[in-house]
């Protein structure tokens, strides 16, 4: 392909409009996946962060949370791929 524009062009010419959405419901499903475990890792590590008081409910808190789960849901995503 020479671009996207070109790409959409050809799929939908060779294989028609249906085509363009050719590999949508496993993707669907995947990112639903790794949204479900981003949220739930998020939310343990941030229940551990302040249950062992290493720091208040703030913004370096959810940040640190956030990090982790990231991390976390990255390394899921990869060893599922």
């Amino acid at each position: 392909y020479n671009g996207t524009m070109d790409a959409y062009r050809t799929i939908a010419r060779d294989e028609g409009i249906r085509g363009l959405w050719k590999g949508c419901m496993p993707n669907i499903t995947r990112n639903a996946i790794v949204n479900c475990s981003e949220l739930v890792t998020y939310d343990i590590i941030k229940e551990l962060i302040l249950q062992y008081d290493l720091m208040t409910d703030n913004l370096p808190c959810h940040f640190t949370a956030a990090f982790g789960a990231g991390f976390c849901t990255t390394i899921e995503s990869l060893v599922n791929s």
